[in-house]
């Protein structure tokens, strides 16, 4: 389908911190009890490392918590809801035509409408709209708490990220860079 001259291969990348808050406040109930199946048997693997016991309610993961599970995970087969773009659509792999940013996507969007000569319209109702800056307010609120060297270690799983699609990294990472 990627060869084929009729098809426009196009990938959706998002700021891997904004990211990694979603995938917490969505899967891990924003610091609330799991609740989601298959995502509380990682939080109890969490718990049985971090106690040496299996907790099996009301378990509640701390966003560290969350990203020490991220540098767990990435061991094993990745979840891609945390997993980095560059991993998950591999676009040194597979010849997209266009790549999307998140935080763009609306312009993005309308721009490769208008290239293929579709004139498709966002779907308003989809489509969360983001500011513009590199990492919102509330994720930066999510990461002021997390020990530098938890920091560095984030960076390094999702630096390729930051560097593929032009990803600034924020003044609260930098500190500790």
């Amino acid at each position: 389908m990627h060869n084929n001259n009729n098809t426009t291969t196009v990938m959706t990348a998002r700021h891997p911190l904004d990211r990694l808050v979603s995938a917490y406040r969505d899967k891990y109930s924003d610091g609330q009890t799991v609740r989601k199946h298959r995502f509380l048997k990682l939080a109890m693997s969490l718990v049985k490392r971090e106690t040496g016991e299996w907790k099996k309610r009301n378990i509640t993961v701390t966003f560290t918590q969350f990203l020490q599970l991220v540098l767990n995970d990435q061991k094993g087969n990745m979840n891609p809801h945390w997993k980095p773009c560059y991993k998950v659509c591999t676009p040194c792999v597979l010849p997209y035509k266009y790549i999307f940013n998140t935080e763009t996507f609306n312009e993005d969007f309308s721009y490769i409408s208008q290239k293929i000569g579709a004139n498709l319209e966002v779907d308003q109702s989809f489509h969360i709209h983001k500011t513009p800056d590199t990492t919102t307010t509330t994720t930066a609120h999510y990461f002021t708490f997390v020990n530098p060297d938890l920091l560095r270690r984030i960076y390094k799983v999702y630096q390729i990220d930051f560097e593929m699609f032009g990803y600034e990294v924020p003044e609260f990472l930098k500190r500790v860079l």
